[in-house]
């Protein structure tokens, strides 16, 4: 099994425009509106049958609660 993490890609560059008479500044990326993600491989772990069932009996148990409402897990939009 293969745990990762996964971050959106930075743009290659990044352009500040700046407004004097707004005295703002906006961004303009050269990658435009695209959305991409990157995956990085942090850890393989290899589990005995009986490390498996346990690790398996454990998510059963967060699934369960987090379903029934018991836990909030606030999860952040990507913003765009």
């Amino acid at each position: 099994m293969a745990l990762f993490s996964e971050h959106t890609k930075l743009p290659p560059s990044e352009r500040f425009v700046i407004d004097p008479e707004r005295l703002e500044a906006h961004s303009e990326t050269s990658q435009g509106n695209q959305m991409a993600f990157v995956r990085e491989v942090e850890v393989e772990v290899l589990l005995s049958l009986d490390l498996a069932k346990a690790l398996r009996t454990w998510l059963d148990d967060k699934i369960a609660t987090i379903e029934s409402g018991k836990e909030i897990i606030k999860v952040r939009e990507p913003q765009s």
